[in-house]
């Protein structure tokens, strides 16, 4: 059974920066890892040293001392070294991708990539890694973001989804759409239902046409995830049936017909249960002084 050892992470003027308890043996990259959290920076801005010396990633740390933590700056990098930095991480390079950060160059660095007519987003590392699902490279960039979440989705990447929400993207955070809006308009399902459960906005329009996640669903005959928002309380009447961005009339429209029998039934559904009559019964709430067989009386 190995045993918890304890060491202590100094600055170097000699400040005591923070305490790491690690099960013994571990490596100085492992020991990294847990430095990520309690200093909040990323492992590749570390440099842990033992009386002057650069300690290697993968040198064990086989007993207690004392070591110091160089906080390292990113390197000004170029538009090509960036570039290299986004096809190593959208060809799923991890290797590469470890190289490149460990200069260190920001994982946060940015271009601009042209997705479709009239769509061109900012796009980092982590953005291009999410939209081909190469969830080990996602590991070692930085932490969650919205477009990269909005990506995932629209790409139906449910592990690269999971990911980012691990790591805590805002699930309804994005200027255009959202990522719930991203998969119900590209029919991925099982990622609706991964967004629904971290509580997505169902009803949250985008920007350009302000329809909701249903409407796309609606428009594109997408049967599956509009039974998924419907039964998540989407609005089936966010408009009147007859204006034509009603989702009744856009699945109508575009000749929908089991999207339009899934409308019908949730309208339908949602008057018969305005309408059932309620017990009066049912809201009679005894006094607290009514013994236990009063209450049973009271309730035949």
């Amino acid at each position: 059974m190995t045993a918890q050892q304890s060491l202590r992470v100094l600055s170097l003027s000699g400040e005591e920066l923070v305490t790491v308890y690690f099960q013994a043996p571990a490596t100085i990259r492992q020991l990294k890892e847990a430095l990520k959290d309690a200093c909040n920076l990323p492992r590749f801005r570390q440099k842990l040293l033992l009386q002057q010396r650069v300690l290697a990633d993968d040198q064990d740390l086989d007993q207690v001392l004392d070591l110091q933590l160089v906080k390292l700056s990113y390197t000004a990098a170029t538009d090509a070294q960036i570039e290299g930095l986004l096809r190593a991480a959208a060809d799923g390079a991890v290797d590469r991708v470890e190289d490149i950060l460990q200069r260190p160059q920001n994982p946060n660095d940015y271009l601009r990539i042209h997705l479709e007519e009239h769509t061109d987003i900012y796009a980092s590392a982590l953005s291009f890694a999410a939209r081909e699902n190469h969830t080990d490279v996602m590991q070692l960039l930085a932490p969650g973001s919205d477009i990269a979440l909005w990506l995932a989705s629209r790409n139906g990447h449910q592990a690269a989804v999971r990911v980012l929400l691990e790591a805590r993207a805002d699930v309804d955070c994005y200027k255009d759409s959202t990522a719930l809006y991203a998969a119900a308009e590209h029919n991925h399902p099982q990622v609706v239902q991964v967004l629904l459960e971290s509580i997505a906005d169902v009803r949250k329009p985008n920007s350009a046409d302000t329809w909701t996640p249903l409407q796309a669903a609606c428009f594109f005959g997408h049967c599956n995830v509009a039974k998924l928002l419907l039964s998540h309380r989407a609005d089936a009447m966010r408009s009147q049936q007859n204006d034509p961005n009603s989702p009744f009339r856009l699945a109508l429209d575009q000749g929908h017909t089991l999207v339009v029998q899934l409308i019908q039934a949730s309208l339908k559904d949602r008057d018969r249960k305005r309408t059932a009559p309620t017990s009066v019964r049912e809201h009679l709430t005894p006094a607290p002084w009514i013994g236990n067989s009063a209450r049973s009386r009271q309730s035949t």
